[in-house]
């Protein structure tokens, strides 16, 4: 199955990788793991974000392993408004017509956010005004660090039940995303899995992790089973019933 990995704000692809060293061996050798760079490049200096111009979307994204990037940015510290998720959308539907069509996805922290938001875009008939027409909804999302978005503009995207099997991973002492606002996001999926971790705003590497996660995706697995071996009974009984 085809996989898509999504960083938090001011992390990169690179950073990401290694950072789920530990949830990278609940997936097989056959899995596809595809890490994104997020559009934008940020700077902190002084607990002010720089932003540079969003390449197009297009384009191969510039930058080294160390370049701090992000899939949006708020205008001001009340957070009434979002820069660059249009952006971000398209680079989006861009690597899932040249790279999909993905079976899952795993987001942590902003990546979590907009993990959250695509598993909900793939599910729905009306996709908007950016169109993913060869993605199918998702099998699995794997949430890490995500509280529910703050911004209309992002919720927008939220105001439906998210209908996709999800595993969601809280710290127990993440000051970033407090725990509460994680219970927030989880409220959005249909009945998500919800494990803890005696951490904070971090992708956990513990073997309690990692073993909740392994089931958890085998339960995937279990289920395509099932799904064909009930497709298999089915045409039996229709080959069964042709035959009189």
């Amino acid at each position: 199955m085809k996989v898509l990995f999504l960083h938090g704000f001011s992390q990169n692809k690179h950073k990401f990788e290694i950072k789920t060293r530990g949830i990278n061996t609940c997936f097989s050798d056959n899995d596809e793991l595809v890490y994104l760079d997020g559009p934008i490049e940020v700077d902190s200096k002084d607990d002010q974000i720089f932003v540079n111009q969003p390449c197009s979307y297009m384009e191969p994204y510039p930058g080294n392993e160390d370049t701090s990037r992000s899939w949006w940015i708020y205008q001001s510290a009340e957070r009434k408004e979002v820069s660059g998720f249009e952006n971000t959308l398209l680079y989006i539907q861009h690597i899932v017509k040249t790279r999909g069509p993905f079976d899952g996805i795993v987001g942590f922290s902003q990546g979590a956010i907009l993990a959250s938001i695509l598993a909900s875009i793939f599910s729905r008939k009306d996709r908007g005004s950016i169109r993913f027409e060869s993605q199918p909804p998702l099998k699995f999302a794997i949430i890490i660090g995500g509280g529910k978005p703050e911004n209309s503009s992002l919720l927008h995207y939220l105001d439906q039940k998210i209908n996709c099997k999800t595993l969601i991973i809280i710290g127990k002492w993440d000051t970033v995303v407090a725990s509460e606002r994680a219970l927030l996001l989880s409220e959005l999926f249909d009945n998500p899995q919800i494990i803890y971790h005696d951490g904070g705003h971090i992708v956990p590497l513990t073997p309690y992790i990692i073993q909740e996660t392994s089931k958890f995706l085998k339960t995937l697995a279990d289920d395509s089973k099932i799904n064909l071996i009930s497709k298999a009974e089915n045409k039996q009984v229709h080959l069964y019933k042709s035959s009189f």
